[in-house]
């Protein structure tokens, strides 16, 4: 279980326990004493989702360049064109302020 100790250190379960101690006292402290900069009715998004959702929008904006990257280079005047141009652009625009928004340190997400 644990190793046997030379006389006059500290144990290795002490140290186990007592880093224990801390985290819980710290998980506590975080659940009495909300963050001052959160919004009323919001919450803050953990750090694993908001790369996660990060991940997700820039594969998307990716997606959405190639597509925009494969129409072609003529000036087309078809109505149909013009209106698939513009939607991906609009897509591209709102993908990029999500984006600025999800590299922010702290997100706080409505509950």
């Amino acid at each position: 279980m644990y190793d046997l100790q030379i006389r006059g250190t500290v144990p290795q379960y002490l140290h186990d326990r007592k880093r224990e101690l801390q985290l819980s006292k710290e998980e506590e402290y975080a659940r009495t004493h909300p963050d001052p900069m959160c919004p009323p009715g919001h919450a803050l998004l953990p750090e694993a989702q908001r790369r996660e959702t990060l991940e997700k929008l820039q594969a998307a904006i990716a997606d959405y360049e190639a597509q925009l990257a494969t129409l072609p280079v003529r000036q087309c005047d078809s109505l149909a064109y013009k209106h698939r141009k513009e939607n991906l652009e609009r897509e591209i625009y709102e993908l990029d302020e999500a984006i600025k928004t999800f590299s922010k340190r702290k997100v706080y997400v409505q509950q």
